[in-house]
């Protein structure tokens, strides 16, 4: 009787890896990201006093609508995204979470309660990003990558967090505060590209 080869699980062979386009779209759309959802974060209530002269109990109410919905929709949209997958939950909630984090900080005053409610749109992006990294990577570095892409990621924020406080002093809260919608947009844009590259690939 001939032996019978054991079965090996496939591998990737380092010519099938994610290529470094791959990896630097992957720490600039977290980079964005991170800027986005921790400028909320950080400069919310700073932005609505400042900016629109609110009290700071309803400033600190539509920081509280973005973080409670950020929670929720955690719970509530992980049976959506473990149905849909990771590229095409990233695709409808980043969508929507980006139409109205956008709307949101372009309306002003009238946008605040836009904005902290697109926290529930937002909710899944962060963990299906992780997933998602988890998922274009081999088994073998994908813990690895994750930690190194992320890291990479949060550097931007950090970079950005130490020239908010500047920019703002300069041209005040109102101008400096449209940084983030350009940079939630970015990290649209950039995903849309990474989905691109992925179908293709």
């Amino acid at each position: 009787k001939e032996k019978t080869k054991p079965k090996t699980s496939q591998k990737k062979k380092p010519q099938d890896m994610p290529g470094a386009s791959i990896f630097w779209l992957l720490v600039l759309m977290m980079g964005f990201y991170f800027i986005g959802e921790h400028g909320i974060m950080n400069w919310l209530m700073s932005y609505c006093i400042s900016a629109f002269s609110m009290e700071a109990s309803s400033a600190s109410a539509s920081l509280s609508l973005f973080w409670g919905g950020m929670t929720a929709g955690r719970l509530m949209f992980a049976p959506v995204v473990q149905k849909m997958g990771a590229v095409k939950s990233m695709k409808l909630f980043g969508g929507i979470g980006t139409v109205m984090f956008c709307a949101g900080c372009i309306l002003g005053e009238s946008g605040v309660w836009v904005l902290g409610a697109s926290g529930f749109a937002l909710a899944i992006l962060y963990p299906t990003m992780v997933l998602l990294i988890q998922q274009i990577y081999p088994v073998q570095t994908a813990a690895t990558r994750t930690g190194v892409i992320i890291s990479a990621a949060t550097v931007a924020d950090i970079v950005f967090n130490l020239l908010f406080g500047a920019v703002s002093s300069k041209w005040g809260y109102g101008s400096s505060f449209m940084i983030l919608p350009v940079a939630m947009a970015v990290f649209y844009g950039l995903y849309l590209r990474l989905a691109r590259s992925l179908k293709r690939n």
